[in-house]
């Protein structure tokens, strides 16, 4: 099952870059950031399947237009480096990325969960960073803090094949993150109400909406209660 977490207004933003069918575990999250001189979005795409384990990012303007995109491969093939970079030009100015995995750990997500860093830099200030390996990409880069910080504005996890999933979310820049753990177990009947549930929690506490439901088609998300409610709900895809 995946649900997707939003506190902010519907905005458009680029496409998952991945159309493959296979069955895979995705982490979105979508950035406004200041890059070479404007404002653009940028989007984090982790993704993981059977085969392969995946980064990408991709930058675009404030109108939707691809500016610039990059795959990272997490699960790479033999001689490859989990740490490197990349240089590309934008409008006139030069931006890279820096990246070291070599350590990082993960707890089921595609996401990493600690030691490791993703760097972005432009006009010699990092204008967006992830991970928690915050002196060794400062270092590595020889840049400085970006004077206005990146804004996380959308996240979105899609998870298949798991009875029990837990993630950490956000609602509010000022407040810390929270933890969401969803359990489902195929023979309980009580699954819907359970939904229902932490449904009005997320908008009754956080003031945020869940957008989209996934499911994997289990029996216990496809009861005619369920799929009634599902046809008839305006607010959640």
């Amino acid at each position: 099952m995946g649900a997707s977490f939003s506190s902010a207004p519907p905005e458009k933003i680029s496409e998952d870059p991945s159309t493959n069918k296979t069955p895979q575990s995705t982490v979105t999250c979508a950035y406004h950031a200041y890059v070479a001189g404007y404002w653009r979005t940028i989007t984090v795409f982790w993704c993981k399947n059977l085969m392969n384990h995946t980064l990408n990012l991709i930058i675009n303007n404030l109108e939707g237009e691809v500016c610039y995109s990059c795959k990272i491969d997490l699960k790479p093939w033999l001689f490859w480096s989990k740490k490197g970079g990349k240089s590309f030009e934008l409008e006139g100015c030069q931006v890279d990325i820096h990246w070291d995995f070599r350590s990082a750990k993960f707890s089921g997500s595609p996401e990493p969960a600690s030691d490791y860093y993703v760097a972005i830099v432009s006009d010699e200030e990092v204008v967006l960073l992830l991970g928690d390996y915050k002196k060794k990409a400062y270092k590595r880069t020889k840049a400085r803090p970006a004077l206005v910080e990146a804004i996380l504005y959308l996240k979105k996890e899609n998870v298949f094949h798991r009875k029990t999933f837990s993630t950490r979310a956000k609602f509010d820049e000022r407040k810390n993150e929270h933890d969401i753990i969803v359990e489902s177990d195929k023979i309980t009947p009580e699954v819907f109400s359970v939904f229902k549930a932490l449904l009005a929690l997320v908008e009754t506490q956080f003031s945020a909406k869940i957008k989209i439901l996934q499911s994997d088609s289990g029996g216990e998300y496809m009861s005619n209660e369920f799929m009634l409610w599902c046809i008839n709900s305006s607010s959640i895809l």
